[in-house]
């Protein structure tokens, strides 16, 4: 009877884990579904000049800041010669405690090169990020979370209990019959 209850709650972590283990397949068919188009970020190579100096990662997170008004910026990475700022920002309202907005800046002048937040993703892209969400039990917080272990014991009582019938199963035919 637990497998019977616990289906529909096992099937949403079952659902969101393939989408999310096949993105490839899975995310330009959550494009398709929405009628949004990828933006994808750009793969940003930077032309090193030694008669610059980089920006201070402080003034790259304040650029970031103002570039997504609204955001915090959280995870920035300290670029090499050729590479540029990439800084993660989360909203008050995501769901993910890794945010789900990017700021990509020339390490040397500040310039935004690209700029995506979760409130103007595009819907294939926030659906994507709800995906995951609901998968990792971000989506409502610690109830979430504890909904999802719940759900995790269910499944391991449904194998255990599979397990033991077809064991008691077996053993009963192998069994001599007496009278």
């Amino acid at each position: 009877m637990i497998g019977v209850f616990a289906f529909v709650f096992i099937l949403a972590p079952t659902i969101t884990g393939v989408i999310m283990g096949f993105e490839k397949v899975t995310t330009p068919l959550l494009y398709r579904i929405t009628g949004s188009k990828l933006t994808g970020r750009p793969d940003v190579k930077i032309t090193a000049d030694s008669s610059k100096k980089q920006i201070s990662p402080d003034n790259a997170l304040r650029i970031a800041a103002n570039a997504l008004p609204g955001v915090t910026p959280f995870n920035i990475n300290i670029p090499g010669p050729t590479d540029a700022y990439m800084i993660r920002c989360r909203y008050p309202e995501d769901l993910t405690p890794g945010g789900r907005s990017l700021v990509i800046l020339d390490p040397y002048s500040g310039k935004v090169l690209f700029a995506e937040g979760s409130r103007t993703a595009p819907a294939g892209t926030r659906l994507k990020v709800l995906t995951r969400a609901i998968h990792t039990g971000d989506v409502f917080g610690l109830p979430s979370k504890f909904f999802g272990l719940l759900v995790c014991l269910a499944l391991i009582a449904q194998i255990t209990s599979g397990l033991r019938m077809w064991w008691l199963r077996k053993f009963k035919k192998s069994m001599p019959k007496t009278d």
